[in-house]
């Protein structure tokens, strides 16, 4: 690992050195430390309908129907997304039992639209939104027709039925039009919230980078990481026009950096991996953990077994008399 350091809200260049042989495809990922994304308040704060394109108010006049939006815990039909279902910069002036400070399609004091968030929920607001960008040396031999930044997210992710964007059919308001409408929409929609995000404006919640920040993982290794996957490299051109599938010992190539994720709010750090292999850990993680549960339970469940056929249970019914289980032929 090499320490470049990117400063927030600025455009730098990180260079890496490649020191053996790496043959493609190469997965480029980012990892965070000292953020835990299976956090017990924040898996559940999201709205899987509202991700699927589906608009709850179309049942429940609850948000139509108020002049003042209270806290967030009481904002039906919204509750699943608590404590962020109005945008992250929403406060109060006061004490915690004051009334906030923001009415129905206005701002707030730092200017911040009071508006429903599509989507909402914690995962939605804490996106990783630093953006990356292939940049051609002279000293490399990588290509950038190589890159890309699709078909990286689960197949299950990938179902549209799992990440869509408002309908007519779904919500009674077209995405591209209800984000259109700026301050008269009700929602604060993703494109908004992180506007220098490259294609959130056409892709919303379809975009790969935002499934993959919504697949939840749990950190591993000894600096309570994780990693997601931010693009791929299918393949490495010579110089010669020759195409080669291997990045050569000596070779460097550069990335460059548009920092915007504040890695400081909880105390960690940001950092750009390039590695040969796509990065399971935390499935594999699970994976065993499951199969270590399953197997205490079954020797449990066979001890039970076992010990209730060595020694039979006694049984007193509501007369008193003793009932001895017999033992099973």
């Amino acid at each position: 690992m090499h320490d470049q350091p990117v400063e927030l809200n600025t455009t730098k260049t990180i260079r890496f050195q490649i020191d053996q042989d790496m043959q493609v495809p190469l997965y480029i990922h980012y990892e965070l430390t000292n953020f835990y994304q299976n956090l017990r308040l924040m898996q559940p704060s999201r709205y899987d309908h509202q991700l699927a394109g589906h608009d709850p108010t179309k049942l429940d006049q609850t948000i139509e129907d108020s002049t003042t939006l209270m806290d967030d815990q009481k904002i039906s039909p919204f509750s699943s997304c608590a404590p962020m279902v109005l945008h992250g910069d929403y406060r109060r002036t006061g004490a915690a039992t004051d009334p906030p400070v923001c009415t129905w399609n206005s701002t707030n004091a730092q200017g911040i639209p009071c508006k429903v968030m599509w989507p909402c929920g914690l995962l939605t607001s804490s996106f990783f939104n630093d953006v990356y960008t292939f940049k051609a040396t002279n000293n490399s031999t990588l290509g950038a027709g190589g890159w890309r930044e699709t078909g990286l997210a689960w197949s299950s992710d990938q179902q549209e039925e799992r990440f869509k964007n408002p309908t007519v059919d779904t919500a009674g308001f077209n995405y591209i039009d209800d984000v259109n409408k700026g301050t008269s929409s009700k929602y604060f929609h993703l494109c908004q919230m992180f506007p220098k995000f490259p294609h959130l404006l056409k892709e919303g919640v379809t975009n790969e980078h935002f499934k993959i920040w919504m697949r939840t993982t749990s950190p591993g290794g000894s600096h309570s990481s994780i990693r997601k996957l931010y693009a791929i490299i299918d393949y490495v051109d010579k110089t010669d026009g020759v195409e080669s599938h291997v990045l050569k010992k000596g070779d460097t190539f550069d990335v460059q950096v548009r920092s915007e994720f504040d890695s400081r709010r909880f105390g960690g750090t940001k950092s750009l991996v390039l590695s040969t292999r796509l990065d399971y850990r935390n499935a594999i993680h699970y994976g065993w953990l499951f199969i270590g549960m399953g197997s205490v339970t079954c020797v449990i469940g066979l001890a039970f077994l076992i010990a209730g056929q060595l020694v039979p249970r006694s049984i007193v019914d509501i007369d008193g008399n003793r009932i001895v289980v017999p033992k099973m032929e």
